[in-house]
C-alpha cells in the first residue's frame, strides 16, 4: 500500500485539528479526530501498565489462576497480556491524557507486553503495578494520532499513530485556522436524533447521553476500547506468558485529580461558541 494510501485511510472519516482546538470543542461520542502531539510521560494507574484479555470479547479477565474470568463471566484459559498506557501529551500549549493501546505500544516501545512481563519476572519483579523503564520509550515522541473521545472513562483513545515526519507536517497544514474553529460542522453518526444541534457556551464537555435502548458498557463491565485495526486484514494471535505478574509503582502518588475530564486539562479556555452538527449517515 503506497503512502498517499496509507494516510488516506488514517485521516479517514475524521476530524483534522490541533489539540486545543479539540480541548475547545464539546465531546461528542462518535467523533474521530486526527491531530499531532508530542508525548511527555507515562501516567502510573491503579490497574498497572497491562492487562489480561478475554479470549471471547473485548473485556479484561481477572484472577492469578487458570482458568480467569472476565466481567460476564467467559473462561480463559491461557493468559494473553495486552498494553494500555495513559500517557500525558502536549500540543501548542494544550495538555491532555490518551491512552495508548497494545498495537501502538508494540510499535513505539518494541516489545510485547509478554516479553517485557517476563523479562520483570526473571529480574525477580512481581509487584503487577510495577512499571518496566521501557514504557518510558514512549516517551518524548512526536507522533500525528488518529484518537476517539471515550466518555465513559473521560479520555481520548488513540486508535493509530504515524511517526513519519512528512505525515506530521502535512496533518498540522490540514489544521483549521483559528477564526474557523468557531464555525467547524462535524457530521457523523450518533445516538443524538438527526439534525441535532448542540452549541457549547463554556469549557465543560457535552456528552450526548446513549441511547436506552443500546446495550452500553458501564464502568464496571471492565470493557475494554481496543485500538482500531487500519490495515487491509487483521489476526489476533494471543501470546501466552506465565501467570506470575511483573520501576515504578503505581501507589499512593497516583494523580488524585484523574476523574478530571481532559477538555478541563487544557491550558486553554473555551472563548468560542461552536456549533456541531449531527447527521446519520
Amino acid at each position: 500500500m503506497s503512502q498517499y494510501a496509507t494516510q488516506s485511510l488514517f485521516t479517514k472519516d475524521a476530524v483534522v485539528m490541533s489539540l486545543p482546538q479539540i480541548l475547545e470543542t464539546p465531546n461528542v461520542n462518535d467523533v474521530v479526530y486526527v491531530t499531532t502531539i508530542r508525548t511527555l510521560k507515562v501516567i502510573p494507574t491503579r490497574s498497572g501498565w497491562y492487562y489480561k484479555l478475554c479470549a471471547l470479547c473485548p473485556r479484561s479477565a481477572k484472577g492469578d489462576t487458570l482458568p480467569i474470568k472476565c466481567s460476564i463471566g467467559h473462561l480463559t484459559h491461557a493468559i494473553n497480556l495486552r498494553y494500555k498506557l495513559d500517557v500525558e501529551v502536549e500540543s501548542r500549549g494544550a495538555k491532555s491524557t490518551f491512552v495508548f493501546w497494545d498495537r501502538e505500544c508494540n510499535e513505539l516501545i518494541g516489545k510485547t507486553a509478554a516479553q517485557l512481563h517476563q523479562e520483570m519476572v526473571e529480574d525477580g519483579v512481581t509487584n503487577p503495578l510495577s512499571y518496566p523503564m521501557d514504557v518510558d520509550k514512549i516517551e518524548r515522541r512526536n507522533l500525528a494520532v488518529r484518537v476517539k473521545w471515550q466518555p465513559l472513562w473521560k479520555s481520548f483513545s488513540v486508535q493509530a499513530v504515524k511517526q513519519d515526519d512528512a505525515v506530521f507536517n502535512d496533518i498540522e497544514s490540514q489544521f483549521p485556522k483559528d477564526e474557523e474553529t468557531s464555525k467547524l460542522c462535524i457530521e457523523g453518526t450518533s445516538t443524538a436524533a438527526e439534525g441535532t444541534s448542540i452549541v457549547a457556551t463554556d469549557a465543560q464537555p457535552i456528552l450526548i447521553a446513549p441511547n436506552p435502548d443500546s446495550k452500553e458498557v458501564s464502568k464496571d463491565s471492565e470493557f475494554v476500547a481496543e485500538t482500531q485495526d487500519l490495515s487491509a486484514s487483521s489476526e489476533h494471535i494471543p501470546e501466552v506468558v506465565a501467570l506470575t505478574p511483573g520501576k515504578r509503582i503505581a501507589g499512593d502518588f497516583l494523580d488524585q485529580n484523574n476523574d478530571i475530564s481532559p477538555a478541563q486539562l487544557s491550558s486553554t479556555k473555551m472563548k468560542k461558541i461552536i456549533t456541531i452538527k449531527l447527521e446519520k449517515k
